[in-house]
């Protein structure tokens, strides 16, 4: 009860200083390239076979199967992080370049 007492206190300070109640605004989830799918799938099968061959176990199979499906979206979410601090590296460059024009006119 004292986490919902603290939560709506907390909302009406909020209502009485900024007017309104805050917006919550989720991003869009952000979706896989079109290659992980197949290639998730690809080396799922590829290392559950493996496994199985090797260990004989199918349980064991299906889990390692399961790690190496994972791995082509860890990739892709790792390029992603990549491609997006490269460009929020460029702005400074660019906010530098712009400056120069217009002092220069």
């Amino acid at each position: 009860m004292r986490g919902i007492a603290a939560a709506l206190a907390a909302s009406a300070v909020w209502l009485a200083f900024a007017g309104r109640l805050p917006v919550v605004r989720l991003p869009k989830p952000a979706m896989p390239s079109p290659w992980v799918w197949p290639a998730s799938l690809a080396a799922g099968i590829a290392a559950g076979l493996v496994s199985l061959g090797l260990l004989g176990v199918p349980l064991a199979s299906l889990v390692i199967g399961t790690f190496a499906a994972a791995v082509p979206f860890s990739i892709d979410a790792g390029r992603r992080v990549r491609d997006r601090e490269t460009v929020a590296e460029a702005w400074p460059d660019f906010l530098a370049l712009m400056k120069g024009r217009i002092a220069a006119g």
